[in-house]
């Protein structure tokens, strides 16, 4: 390939989310992208050819959703055209208003647009390395990127065999399987890429840690080493087979001491980077005049969490603008928080317990209590089990309690947080931010604090991966 056609390969080549979110929720690339869908301007596509995306009014809710997604990291989905067809970010050129630009002679891409997306892969990829290690010993760094490497550079994934041989010639056959958006694949196999982004290169070492310690890895490892018959292992991790789910979808198929097909999936919900937020809520438009349509939103998603703010309705709508309805709404569901928990009605108090922590359970899994969520950070890993907040009633040191307080966009805040401890001790927080784009669209940020992290972790980094 010719210097002139890599150039083009790594500074335009095809579009992610996360290009369009490099510089934050109100850049340029953001806005550009929103104005040319408003306007129906065409956006070019890898093929040459061109297409025209559906406006935010034409489908209900289809703009809020996909830009909310991108927003937290997550899988985008897929684009909505004129047409009521879809197509993948993947299909569309990175032009320069969206994020491509001409690179000086010899420029390299250092950065990769979505860490959370490719850790996918790269965790795939570790699992792999751990499960094949003869003898069955701890990884390094080096290992998991001699496995990325070996996986072919075609769009949207790859396949690759590797052949693990122990002491008395038995041979196991793993089959790593990684499934991604074209983009995102193209910067999981670029090593020289992972290597030199500087959060992924830490990000690869928490991998790493965590493929050595996860007792559920080491399980399995022993057991295909130690069976005594050769074993035909797939390990898939797969990034888009549905982009509506939570989970990160990486499993096992084999075959069991008893001659049977066995899927494994490891039930984990991925993030990366240091971000709180593991749910949010639609709130509506930003800059329209407080209505019923925004207020029943609202309404909702603090309905989840068993606080009731129907009564504070009219004050809502007949607020002058939206930050005070929303300020008024945030200091009701305060304040019924509070009510509830003084003590007052044992009975009720247990019964919005239960439903308070059964909307936290909603937004971290979706209520599937086999689901964990697993974060990586650049020097620390932390694997979160919502399913101890079942025993949160036996914790005699928690006596939550709910405050409210202005961001300082002129916003609010609501916290519950642990009464019995002075530092450290917010339990979860609830927000309002506004988005970029004409639509200005409002969404309520659901965020774990220190003491939700506290009480849920079941694992977390210990040791020091090599390199």
């Amino acid at each position: 390939m010719r210097f002139s056609d890599i150039k083009k390969v790594l500074t335009e080549g095809p579009l992610s989310p996360g290009d369009l979110m490099k510089y934050g929720s109100d850049s340029p690339r953001i806005n550009a992208f929103v104005k040319k869908i408003e306007n129906g301007e065409p956006f070019e596509l890898i093929d040459g050819s061109t297409v025209v995306l559906a406006k935010p009014q034409a489908f209900d809710g289809y703009m809020d959703d996909l830009l909310d997604r991108m927003f937290d990291g997550e899988k985008a989905g897929a684009l909505m055209k004129a047409d009521g067809n879809k197509i993948s970010f993947g299909q569309f050129q990175k032009t320069t208003e969206l994020g491509g630009q001409t690179a000086a002679a010899g420029e390299v891409k250092t950065a990769i647009a979505n860490r959370g997306n490719v850790m996918e892969g790269v965790l795939g990829a570790a699992t792999t390395a751990r499960l094949m290690k003869r003898p069955g010993t701890d990884i390094s760094v080096a290992e998991v990127i001699n496995v990325i490497n070996s996986l072919p550079n075609t769009p949207q994934g790859g396949v690759k065999q590797f052949k693990a041989a122990s002491d008395n010639d038995i041979t196991d056959t793993f089959e790593l399987t990684v499934r991604l958006d074209a983009a995102h694949y193209a910067d999981f196999v670029n090593v020289e890429l992972l290597q030199s982004d500087v959060k992924m290169k830490k990000y690869l070492v928490q991998v790493v840690n965590y493929c050595n310690e996860a007792a559920t890895v080491e399980r399995y490892a022993s057991f295909f080493e130690n069976n005594d018959r050769p074993d035909v292992v797939q390990i898939i991790a797969d990034g888009i087979s549905d982009n509506t789910g939570r989970k990160t979808d990486i499993f096992m198929i084999y075959i069991d001491n008893n001659g049977d097909r066995k899927v494994k999936h490891f039930d984990i919900s991925l993030k990366a980077g240091t971000t709180p937020q593991f749910g949010q809520a639609g709130g509506g438009s930003s800059i329209a005049p407080p209505s019923d349509e925004n207020f029943t939103k609202l309404e909702d998603m603090f309905d989840v969490f068993g606080v009731d703010i129907s009564p504070i309705k009219k004050s809502y709508i007949d607020s002058s603008s939206f930050a005070e309805a929303y300020t008024k709404a945030y200091a009701y569901a305060a304040k019924a928080i509070n009510d509830v928990l003084a003590g007052k009605d044992a009975d009720l108090e247990m019964k919005f317990m239960q439903k308070f922590i059964n909307g936290i359970k909603y937004h971290g899994t979706l209520n599937d209590d086999s689901v964990k969520l697993l974060q990586f950070e650049e020097n620390k890993f932390y694997l979160l089990d919502f399913s101890k907040l079942d025993r949160l009633f036996d914790k005699g040191n928690i006596d939550l309690a709910a405050k409210y307080d202005m961001q300082g966009n002129g916003l609010p805040v609501l916290q519950v947080y642990n009464k019995a401890l002075t530092k450290q001790n917010v339990f979860m927080s609830i927000r309002p931010k506004p988005e970029a784009g004409k639509t200005k669209t409002i969404r309520n940020l659901i965020q774990k604090g220190p003491e939700l992290k506290r009480l849920t972790t079941v694992r977390s980094a210990k040791k020091k991966a090599k390199k």
